[in-house]
């Protein structure tokens, strides 16, 4: 199911190049790997999202993603 919201109301781009970094390791010879699996970027989503709540963020920052 698909909810009608523009994702920016919920991340602002920031906190996507964020995450994109966090998600992001390298190998044995330095080359860029992503650890960006599906459940790995709900779960740290989900994480952010509830981190921003408490914080009373409105939406998810560069911030909140770095606190994690």
């Amino acid at each position: 199911m698909k909810a009608d919201i523009n994702l920016s109301s919920i991340i602002d781009d920031n906190a996507l190049k964020a995450l994109a970094k966090r998600l992001t390791g390298r190998d044995a010879r330095n080359k860029a790997i992503s650890r960006a699996h599906p459940l790995t970027v709900n779960n740290e989503i989900t994480r952010a999202m509830n981190l921003a709540y408490e914080l009373g963020a409105e939406r998810i920052t560069e911030d909140v993603i770095n606190a994690l």
